[in-house]
């Protein structure tokens, strides 16, 4: 089994961007042939790491922390079904495999392949069986513990912060705009856009001058504050009473727009729903408050309540749709 990304990680237990940002080059740069498709997918690939629990990153630090591994419960009716994040190695793989045929009149193992942008992502790893008790002898046999007696998808969105919490912590200062350049998110396309300010309260992307540093703050009327990118955009949205979460009942999807991610917390808490990388679909026509030709993201496995949760968590309310099998409207 040849090594991937998170296999070379795990061996060395962390790394720094510039060591990751190497060997990614390295196991992966031949399989994509334009550069400018290309440019961003280390740091995708690494975002969808760190959503599914595989890595810790601090951003302060610029390094990468392998997460132990460990088994978690996904939100399953009726059969246990136990996914594995963090540190991966071909013998673990294999141990599971060996070892599950012990205990094949209990329990099964699937492995899925799946891929980001035509690169090899970490297999999806699930183990399903009706016993609880023989799950957890078999996580002590291959020593990798259980983590939680519930859904650690349910534990991440409820323990998540809210948006109203997240506004009562701003603090303002008196407006001072930057002479740095600077992008708008725009409510109707839904992502940053070079404009002049049209509206007394927005969310402006600065760009440091010399480090390149991105830093978001929200504007009103003659106040600022700096905020994180991800709770701002859904601070702007609120505001503007844009509503852009969809979600599907009969398919259990929840698609989030790509120019407006979740915040952390929540962004893992659905992934975890699954364990896989969301598809991506484009628009072909407007949608609700979603222009047409806008990526969005696709979560499966995402029952009624979580969705309900992430909504109320951004004081949004869910759009129903539809999705086909293959995730096209």
């Amino acid at each position: 089994m040849k090594e991937g990304i998170l296999e070379v990680i795990s061996s060395l237990g962390s790394v720094s961007f510039e060591q990751y940002k190497k060997m990614f080059d390295e196991l992966y740069r031949s399989l994509v042939i334009k550069e400018e498709k290309y440019k961003y997918i280390p740091h995708q690939f690494l975002y969808w790491l760190d959503c599914l629990g595989h890595c810790e990153i601090d951003y302060d630090k610029k390094q990468i922390y392998v997460s132990p591994p460990a088994f978690i419960l996904l939100p399953n009716l009726g059969v246990r079904k136990l996914l594995l994040i963090g540190a991966r190695t071909p013998y673990l793989l294999t141990e599971i495999l060996n070892r599950s045929e012990y205990y094949k009149e209990n329990i099964s193992v699937t492995i899925d392949k799946q891929r980001y942008k035509g690169i090899p992502f970490p297999e999806v790893v699930t183990i399903e069986g009706l016993d609880m008790s023989r799950l957890i002898e078999f996580s002590q046999d291959i020593k990798v513990p259980i983590v939680g007696d519930m859904p650690t998808c349910w534990q991440l969105v409820n323990i998540s912060a809210n948006l109203e919490d997240y506004i009562d912590s701003l603090r303002f200062t008196i407006r001072a705009d930057l002479n740095w350049k600077r992008r708008i998110f725009d409510l109707e396309k839904l992502y940053f856009y070079d404009k002049n300010l049209s509206s007394s309260s927005e969310m402006i992307e600065y760009t440091e001058k010399y480090t390149y540093r991105k830093i978001y703050y929200w504007v009103e009327e003659d106040k600022m504050t700096k905020v994180d990118r991800d709770w701002g955009r859904y601070l702007a949205l609120f505001k503007g009473n844009k509503k852009i979460i969809l979600y599907d009942k009969k398919r259990n999807i929840l698609g989030i727009v790509n120019t407006a991610r979740l915040p952390k917390i929540l962004a893992r808490g659905v992934s975890l729903c699954s364990g896989m990388i969301p598809d991506e679909i484009k628009l072909d026509k407007d949608y609700n408050d979603i222009p047409r030709d806008t990526i969005l993201l696709l979560y499966r496995g995402v029952t009624q309540n979580i969705a309900n949760i992430v909504s109320n968590k951004l004081n949004q309310d869910l759009v129903p749709i539809t999705f086909n099998e293959k995730g096209d409207i």
